[in-house]
């Protein structure tokens, strides 16, 4: 029988940060270090104001994750878990949550919890992105090549 954290689930980015209204995508893989089992499902217990209409698994996990067992060892390729909604009016904060990879021995009769992992939402204003260094020496350069312009033109009208 299959038990619990027999398939370690790892997000590629599991601490995600939106406004109000943004979908956020959460994605990584799966590795199987038990006995063989089939992967038939997901879930996703989250905070509220969070709720089953916020995201989506049927769209992603349900379709990317393997049809085939999974033997001992096995591991996905990154793919896509689900995405993730922030509802209107939702309050800036960290919002909790955890997916859940159910299955088992027997392909689509068996929805015992294999693995889980923990993810977090950042909800908060956004923010003005500051400038990378090279696009403030790319800009600079250019106003200095600017001045440099304009003084020549005035040398020349003298």
């Amino acid at each position: 029988p299959a038990h619990a954290d027999v398939i370690p689930v790892t997000f590629t980015l599991a601490s995600q940060y939106g406004s109000a209204g943004d979908a956020l995508t959460y994605a990584g893989t799966l590795l199987n270090t038990g006995s063989a089992v089939y992967i038939n499902g997901a879930g996703i217990n989250i905070d509220p104001p969070f709720d089953p209409s916020s995201y989506d698994l049927e769209d992603y996990f349900l379709v990317f994750a393997p049809l085939t067992q999974m033997a001992d060892g096995d591991s996905t390729s990154p793919f896509q878990f689900f995405t993730l909604t922030i509802p209107l009016g939702t309050p800036d904060g960290t919002y909790n949550g955890t997916l859940f990879v159910q299955g088992g021995e027997f392909q689509f009769e068996s929805d015992d919890t294999l693995g889980s992992a923990p993810f977090t939402v950042q909800v908060g204003p956004e923010v003005a992105s500051v400038p990378e260094p090279g696009t403030c020496l790319l800009l600079g350069t250019m106003l200095a090549g600017l001045g440099m312009v304009r003084r020549l033109h005035r040398r020349r009208r003298q």
